[in-house]
């Protein structure tokens, strides 16, 4: 038996998807991929999905209200605020994920590299004996950094918008829903000057985020 296990940003609510189902993509058929890279891997994203007339149909990710939803962070499951799993001592052989960060080429940029963790003896000699993957060896120095979830499972951001506001953020029109999901609350504007107070608490809690994470990763390559 091989095991393997993955690094995982989290698990968005079903609620998003229902909700830009029911206000943007009424004519959906199937859904085709969340997360279609056919233009790239990095930020060329885009929701694919077959209409009633059977046509496939590409948002964007600009466009996107699910996926911009999704990068925002606001709307996890519970448990992915505090994730168990995401540490280096892991249980399984393997630990597979996106790698971001490191010396990347143009080309690996838009076709996209994965990480690829061994745990023991056993996971790098099937590996090693695997010819048609080409890898390269790597350093914690080189992952670790902009693989976050790799060793912290502790997200802060999930106090800029506390459950028991999301809740009622649920219940609200898809106009207000869209601003403070997809975080685009237009500040600037005269209009919306009462959403600054908002801007500016999550700007502290992501520092906050940031430091826990930077003095998490400074203890871990110290011990190593």
């Amino acid at each position: 038996i091989i095991f393997c296990d993955l690094i995982c940003n989290g698990v968005p609510s079903n609620r998003l998807l229902e909700i830009d189902i029911k206000n943007n993509i009424k004519d959906i058929k199937r859904i085709v991929s969340f997360r279609d890279k056919v233009d790239g891997w990095e930020q060329c994203l885009a929701f694919t999905y077959v209409n009633k007339d059977n046509n496939i149909v590409r948002l964007r990710g600009e466009v996107s209200f699910f996926l911009r939803a999704f990068r925002v962070n606001y709307a996890l499951r519970n448990c992915c605020y505090n994730c168990s799993y995401c540490k280096m001592e892991r249980a399984a052989d393997f630990t597979i994920g996106d790698f971001w960060g490191g010396d990347l080429s143009d080309e690996d940029k838009k076709n996209g590299v994965s990480l690829i963790i061994c745990h023991n003896k056993k996971a790098q000699n099937i590996l090693f004996n695997i010819s048609t993957i080409e890898y390269k060896k790597i350093d914690w120095n080189e992952c670790l950094p902009n693989n976050p979830r790799i060793y912290c499972g502790r997200r802060f951001i999930q106090w800029i918008i506390p459950r028991k506001i999301l809740k009622i953020i649920w219940k609200c029109n898809y106009k207000v829903q869209e601003q403070v999901l997809t975080d685009s609350l237009g500040v600037i504007s005269k209009k919306r000057f009462y959403w600054i107070g908002l801007k500016i608490w999550r700007i502290v809690i992501l520092k906050i985020e940031q430091i826990y994470r930077k003095a998490k990763l400074l203890s871990i390559l110290k011990s190593m």
